[in-house]
C-alpha cells in the first residue's frame, strides 16, 4: 500500500485561526442524538467555507487538502475526484459549504478518543435523523503524534504499510483467545467438552501447512478455515484421483503453481502465524465423490463453528469481470489497490480513516455469494483481507490496521458507522434491546425473534449469487442446521415447520422463474428431487418475509402433513404453533376452518414421529405439502393494480393485485410479477384460493396505517382485530395443486364465497 504523505505546507488565513489539535481532546461544536443516535455540527461551528474555496486553498493549505480528501472518502459520494464531487455541488446551483466539529469517538472509562467531522450541511431546528451531509467526512489523529498529549495511542490512527503485518494478526487472534473467554471461543456453549467430543467430523480433511500435504482432522484438531470466492477457472482440486498423492509430505509444495492466489497465500499466512491446519473446500472436500461432499455440506456448520478463525478474502472484482482468485490483499508486495490519506498538519499527522467493515465488505463480491454468506454467518472469529486494509471481527471487538482498536474492553463503546464499530458487537446487542445480530443455537427468548431472525436470514441469503442452482438448499444447510438449534424446529425445503404458517407466505422481490435445476439426485441416480412451487427453493429470485404480510400475530387454520418420497406415501403430521401471543377471536370472527377430517385412507398412512428417519432421501424431500384445507374462487382483473405505499419500492417487478369477490368487491390483495399478469390474466380471471391461516396484520392498527397499505375495501368490509386471512392461489389437477402466490382476504369476504372443504396435496 501506498501512504500519501505530502510536505509540510502553511495554512490558509481560515485554518491558521483554528486550534485544530484542542478538537481531539474534547467535543468542540457538535450535538448528539438521543443515545448518541448521530452527531452533527452546532450553529456555532467553524465554517470552513464553500468547496471551491477550500480545493483552490488546498494547494498550499494541508488541513484543506485533508479535508477535501475527507468528504471524498466518504461512500455518500459515488464518485471520489474532488472535482467530480465539485461539479455535483454545482449542479445544484447553490454553493456547498462546509464546517467542522469534534465528537465523541470512542468511549471508555480509561479514556475518551475524539476525531473531527466535516459537515457540508447546517441543520436547522429539531432533527430526529440529520442528512448524512452533517457527518460528510471524518479525521483522526495519528497515535504517533497523540501519545505525548493523551499518553495512550489507543483508538488513535496508525499508519498501513504495503504488507500486512502478521505478527498483527497473531496479536489480534492471541487477545481474543485470551481475555474474551466463552463469549469468542464457545458463544453457544456447545464445545465446552472440545470439539472432539461435542461434534463428530468423521472423515474430515485439513491441510498440513508445514508439511504440505492432506491429513485426516483427528478429534481437538486446532484448525483454521478459509472463507473465498471459487476462480472462474479451477485450479488444484481434491479428487478421488488425486487423494492419495495429496496425502503424500511435500506434494503441495510441488503443485503450489497449480493453486489460486488466495489458497497459496492462505496457507503462507497459516504457516506464518504459528498454526499448523487449515482448511479449504477445494482440497478437503472430494469433489467428485458425492457421499464424502454430501456428509461435509450437512457438517458445515461444525466446520465453521470449531475453527479457531476464518480468513476471508474479499477484495472488490469490477462487475462482469471473470473471477480472479488473486490472493489475500497485503500478503505480497502490491496486492493492495486502496491508499491511506496522510497530511502533515503544523507538528501533527492527521489521516482519514478507512471505512466501516461493514461497508468495505459490502461491495466485494465475496459479499454477494451464497457460499460465502453461510461461511460468514458460521465463523466465531474472522480476519477479512480487503483492498483498504485487514480486519479482525470476534463477537466482542473489532480490530484494524489503520486505528489502534487493541485494548477496548466490551464496555467500550465506538461511534456507529466509523472503523473501529463492531456490528455483531456487545454494544449493538444493547441497543438493540437485547436481539442478537449473530447467528446463534442458543434458543430465542420469544416466537418474534425466531421469526424475525429467519426472515432476515433468508431475505439476506435469497439474494446471493449461485454459480450451481442446484446447490441452493446446500448452501444454506449450515445456517439451517444452526437454526434447527435456536428455532427448536426442523426444516422442509428450508421452511421451519413450528412456524410453517407464516414461512409459507414469502413473495418474490425479483422476477420468478422456477427453478429447474434438481435440489438432490437419488443415491441410486434413479430420481432427482426438485424444489416444491410452495418454497423458496423451488423459484430463483431474492424473497422476503414480512413486508408484504406484516403481521403482528398468526395462528393456524389447517393441519399441515408432510408426504414421504417413497411409493408407500407414508405421511407425517407437522407441529405448526400459532406465534406470537395467544389469540382470542371475538364474536365478529367468522368461523373458516375445516369442518371434517382429512379423508381415511390418508390417515391411515399417517406414522407416529418416532419412527420417521428424517435424514433419510424419503424424509429430506418429501413428495408432497399436504392440507386439509378450504377452497375458495376469487377473481383478478389485470387493470386492477392497488398503490402499495412507502415499501412499494420493494418490488420492483410486481403488482399489488387487488382479490375481487363474487360481488365485484375489493376482498383483498396479493403480490404478483407484472410479466405473470400480463400473460396469465387477460382482463379479467378467476382462480382458485386455499385457506392456510389467519393474522393479525399492522396495516389494520390505526398507529400503524401509514406503513402499511389497505389490503381491501375498508368501505364494504368491516375493520377488526383478526379479520383478514392468508390464503394462497393455486393451480390444482385434481387434489394435486402448484402455488401461484399468496394473498391476503378479508374473512367475511371468504365465508360469503362459499368455500368447500378439500384435501390438497402441494408440489
Amino acid at each position: 500500500m501506498t501512504t500519501i504523505q505530502t510536505h509540510t505546507d502553511g495554512l490558509c488565513d481560515t485554518c491558521s485561526k483554528i486550534n485544530i489539535y484542542s478538537y481531539f481532546r474534547q467535543a468542540i461544536h457538535c450535538r448528539t442524538g438521543r443515545l448518541g443516535s448521530f452527531v452533527a455540527p452546532t450553529q456555532d461551528a467553524v465554517a470552513l467555507g464553500d468547496l471551491e474555496d477550500i480545493l483552490d486553498k488546498s494547494v498550499e493549505c494541508s488541513f484543506c487538502r485533508i479535508v477535501i480528501k475527507a468528504i471524498c472518502h466518504r461512500r455518500h459520494y459515488s464518485d471520489k475526484d474532488p472535482k467530480a464531487v465539485l461539479a455535483s455541488s454545482r449542479s445544484t446551483g447553490k454553493p456547498m459549504q462546509c464546517w467542522m466539529y469534534s465528537y465523541l469517538f470512542a468511549e471508555s472509562p480509561a479514556q475518551d478518543t475524539f476525531r473531527i467531522a466535516i459537515s457540508t450541511h447546517m441543520p436547522r431546528g429539531r432533527m430526529l435523523t440529520p442528512p448524512s451531509e452533517c457527518h460528510a467526512g471524518d479525521i483522526q489523529l495519528v497515535a504517533e503524534d497523540g501519545i505525548s498529549a493523551c499518553d495512550n495511542a489507543k483508538f488513535h490512527g496508525r499508519r498501513v504499510n504495503e504488507l500486512f503485518d502478521v505478527g498483527m494478526a497473531r496479536s489480534w487472534l492471541r487477545l481474543c483467545e485470551t481475555a474474551h473467554g466463552e463469549r469468542c471461543s464457545d458463544p453457544d456453549g456447545e464445545w465446552k467438552d472440545g470439539p472432539g467430543e461435542a461434534s463428530n467430523l468423521g472423515d474430515m480433511l485439513v491441510i498440513d501447512v508445514e508439511d504440505l500435504c492432506l491429513r485426516d482432522c483427528s478429534p481437538g484438531t486446532r484448525y483454521i478455515t478459509l472463507s473465498y470466492c471459487w476462480p472462474s477457472v479451477p485450479g488444484l482440486t481434491n479428487t478421488s484421483a488425486t487423494l492419495a498423492e495429496l496425502r503424500v509430505p511435500g506434494c503441495l509444495k510441488e503443485k503450489f503453481g497449480m493453486l489460486p492466489g488466495t489458497i497459496t497465500d492462505a496457507i503462507r499466512l497459516v504457516k506464518e502465524m504459528g498454526e499448523k491446519y487449515l482448511w479449504i473446500d477445494a482440497l478437503c472436500i472430494i469433489q467428485d465423490s458425492e457421499e464424502h461432499k454430501q456428509k461435509q455440506i450437512m457438517r458445515m456448520d461444525s466446520i465453521y463453528a470449531q475453527s479457531v478463525l476464518t480468513i476471508v478474502s474479499a477484495y472488490r472484482v469490477p462487475p462482469g469481470e471473470s473471477e480472479p482468485c488473486r490472493g489475500l490483499p497485503g500478503i505480497r508486495q502490491k496486492t493492495r489497490s486502496a491508499e491511506q490519506q496522510i497530511e502533515k498538519v503544523r507538528d501533527h499527522h492527521l489521516a482519514i480513516p478507512f471505512d466501516t467493515l461493514l461497508n468495505t465488505v459490502g461491495q466485494t463480491r465475496w459479499n454477494s455469494r451464497a457460499w460465502t454468506f453461510q461461511e460468514s454467518m458460521l465463523a466465531k472469529r474472522c480476519l477479512y483481507f480487503t483492498d483498504d486494509q485487514a480486519y479482525f471481527q470476534c463477537a466482542s471487538c473489532l480490530f484494524c490496521e489503520d486505528s489502534v482498536g487493541e485494548g477496548a474492553k466490551l464496555h467500550t463503546k465506538f461511534y456507529r458507522g466509523t472503523n473501529l464499530w463492531n456490528n455483531i458487537g456487545p454494544q449493538v446487542l444493547i441497543d438493540n434491546h437485547g436481539e442478537a445480530s449473530k447467528l446463534t443455537r442458543r434458543p430465542y427468548p420469544d416466537d418474534s425473534r425466531a421469526t424475525r431472525a429467519y426472515e432476515d436470514l433468508m431475505g439476506d441469503y435469497s439474494s446471493r449469487a449461485l454459480s450451481d442452482p442446484r446447490d441452493i438448499l446446500n448452501a444454506f444447510q449450515g445456517v439451517q442446521n444452526v437454526l434447527k438449534s435456536s428455532m427448536q424446529t426442523r426444516f422442509w425445503y428450508g421452511l421451519p415447520e413450528r412456524y410453517l404458517d407464516t414461512a409459507l407466505l414469502w413473495t418474490c422481490l425479483g422476477v420468478p422463474r422456477r427453478q429447474t435445476h434438481p435440489l438432490h439426485t437419488s443415491a441410486d441416480g434413479s430420481e432427482e428431487m426438485h424444489g416444491p412451487t410452495w418454497s423458496w427453493t423451488g423459484w430463483r429470485s431474492s424473497v422476503e418475509f414480512g413486508n408484504y404480510f406484516y403481521m403482528t400475530s398468526c395462528t393456524s387454520e389447517v393441519p399441515w402433513f408432510a408426504i414421504s418420497r417413497r411409493g408407500d406415501q407414508a405421511a407425517l403430521l407437522l407441529h405448526v404453533a400459532s406465534f406470537f401471543h395467544s389469540i382470542e377471536l371475538t364474536p365478529a370472527n367468522r368461523l373458516v376452518r375445516p369442518q371434517v377430517p382429512p379423508p381415511d385412507d390418508f390417515l391411515d398412512t399417517v406414522v407416529p414421529r418416532e419412527t420417521v428417519d428424517f435424514a433419510s432421501e424419503n424424509w429430506r424431500f418429501p413428495r408432497y405439502l399436504a392440507c386439509q384445507t378450504m377452497l375458495a374462487t376469487f377473481t383478478l382483473i389485470a387493470s386492477e393494480v392497488r398503490h402499495l405505499g412507502r415499501k412499494g419500492k420493494l418490488w420492483r417487478f410486481g403488482s399489488n393485485m387487488a382479490v375481487f369477490d363474487g360481488r365485484r368487491r375489493w376482498a383483498g390483495s396479493m403480490m404478483l410479477d407484472r410479466g405473470w399478469v400480463a400473460e396469465n390474466v387477460a382482463g379479467r380471471r378467476a382462480f382458485e384460493f386455499i385457506l392456510l391461516s389467519r393474522g393479525e396484520f399492522m396495516g389494520s392498527m390505526a398507529h400503524a396505517a401509514q406503513f402499511q397499505p389497505v389490503y381491501f375495501d375498508e368501505a364494504r368490509f368491516e375493520v377488526r382485530a383478526f379479520c383478514l386471512l392468508n390464503v394462497m392461489m393455486v393451480e390444482r389437477r385434481g387434489d394435486v395443486a402448484r402455488r401461484l402466490g399468496v394473498a391476503i382476504v378479508h374473512e367475511d369476504a371468504w365465508v360469503e364465497a362459499q368455500p368447500r372443504p378439500m384435501f390438497v396435496k402441494l408440489e
